[in-house]
């Protein structure tokens, strides 16, 4: 059995279908997390939920107390919270049969739908 060292952050997220990219909060790994990277800082690094864009496994949504942040590649995460009434987002979720859709669950104010652009 071969254990991997990586960082303890106790968050993580799979891309769907391909099992080389994983995250968690601040760090990043393209091989299965045999080896990690740091992630730009942002508000996501206190997420308390990720979920990876099953159409690209390149890219990472953070749910956080200021929103819902995104990460394509190694770039600078950015807000992508437009259109939320409230933006303390609690979880968010792609729908499984309409992967352009992310579902964000908010503090207080509801469940929130967050489309994609298409691919």
């Amino acid at each position: 059995m071969r254990v991997r060292a990586g960082p303890a952050l106790g968050l993580v997220a799979l891309a769907p279908g391909d099992p080389r990219f994983v995250y968690t909060r601040g760090f990043a790994s393209r091989d299965g997390g045999d080896t990690w990277e740091p992630t730009p800082p942002s508000p996501a690094d206190s997420a308390v939920e990720l979920a990876v864009d099953p159409r690209d496994p390149e890219t990472v949504y953070a749910a956080t107390l200021s929103g819902v942040w995104r990460q394509v590649g190694s770039a600078d995460w950015e807000p992508f919270s437009s259109g939320l009434v409230q933006p303390m987002t609690q979880g968010i979720a792609f729908d499984p049969a309409r992967p352009e859709r992310l579902l964000c669950g908010t503090a207080g104010a509801g469940a929130y739908e967050l489309r994609l652009e298409a691919r």
